[in-house]
């Protein structure tokens, strides 16, 4: 974000526009010092536009000056991370010094075709990681299912809805931002990794025990960092995301989950998307951290500063999105099935 600011702090010339009430639309302005933008929220989701997506699911990029819409909706930055700002970087690039919009901007997916050298890879679904090159025309691309990087033609790629991607391909992707993050903060001098701090409660028993399974295998890969560990953690990762994606699709989001495909925008569909793309962005770090020392030897220990990422993102996890949901799951549990739960959160899931 400071990068994404710095660099169009003189020059941006757009509406920045999203939903969450006047505090989150100052904040962001005043962390993004943007002179020449409108920062803006939209206060009833009643007034809400039918098109595009806002926020973290991705920007509406608006030109004041022609008063048009220069882009609906950009990369969603809960998916794929720090291309989400390169590719509102791609456009503002062209927007100010009057080029045409790029056809394709990193962070978005793409499926290739007309290949003929490679021409296995037709049909594939990618996702764009650089820009295209003004010498030789061409963008660069991650296949999904292999992970494998080429330059492309933009001719020979069309643009993919993400919601229709294959999410067992997609757990193949991670982008250069994240494997950066991965390797950031989180342990002192020596290597020691900060054990995982105290998980709150959710009020829902149901998910306050996988909580505990979750904070037991963490633990587990502080102390160990071995593969053995890590791949144990994944594990629990995919039962408890699983069945803490049907219990929210049971309990509340029954009426928005197939919102992608009827259109317009819904609070509910949106806090929907970026909480299960959350999911998606921890399993996949880890299969690929796993993918990645397959070659190495059997006690091989795992990087300090992975493990502490995986430990720290878990923390940021809990507290954004499972936090957020924990009064009216229990409360509809408590409603609907006539069970008894701790409308509050309360307590703490140990932490180690």
């Amino acid at each position: 974000m400071e990068r994404w600011a710095n660099t169009y702090r003189n020059r941006a010339h757009f509406l920045c526009v999203g939903c969450g009430g006047g505090e989150l639309a100052v904040s962001m302005g005043s962390r993004s010092k943007l002179a020449h933008a409108t920062n803006a929220f939209i206060e009833q989701q009643s007034s809400m536009p039918s098109w595009g997506q806002l926020g973290c699911n991705g920007f509406i990029v608006f030109d004041s000056g022609q008063q048009e819409i220069l882009t609906p909706k950009t990369s969603a930055f809960m998916q794929v991370r720090g291309l989400a700002f390169q590719h509102v970087e791609c456009i503002l690039d062209a927007i100010t010094v009057g080029l045409p919009l790029p056809q394709v901007c990193p962070g978005q997916f793409v499926k290739i075709r007309g290949l003929q050298k490679a021409a296995e890879l037709n049909g594939q679904v990618a996702i764009c990681v650089a820009a295209e090159d003004s010498t030789s025309g061409r963008c660069t691309v991650q296949v999904l299912q292999g992970g494998r990087k080429l330059t492309v033609k933009p001719v020979n790629l069309v643009i993919h809805d993400e919601d229709n991607s294959d999410a067992e391909s997609e757990d193949d992707y991670e982008s250069a931002d994240e494997q950066q993050d991965s390797n950031s903060g989180g342990c002192d001098d020596n290597g020691e990794v900060t054990a995982l701090n105290d998980i709150a409660s959710v009020g829902v028993d149901e998910m306050d025990e996988q909580h505990e399974l979750c904070a037991g295998a963490l633990a587990q890969l502080q102390r160990t960092r071995t593969v053995a560990a890590l791949k144990q953690v994944l594990q629990i990762y995919e039962l408890h995301f699983g069945a803490e994606e049907q219990l929210l699709d049971r309990h509340l989001y029954a009426s928005v989950k197939d919102q992608a495909q009827s259109g317009g925008f819904d609070a509910d569909a949106s806090s929907r998307r970026t909480h299960f793309a959350d999911h998606a962005r921890m399993i996949r770090n880890i299969k690929h951290q796993i993918r990645s020392m397959k070659s190495e030897p059997a006690d091989a220990r795992i990087a300090a500063q992975f493990v502490s990422q995986v430990l720290r993102d878990f923390e940021e996890h809990a507290d954004r999105y499972d936090g957020s949901y924990a009064e009216r799951m229990a409360s509809s549990i408590a409603n609907g099935n006539g069970v008894k739960q701790s409308v509050r959160p309360s307590a703490c899931v140990a932490g180690s």
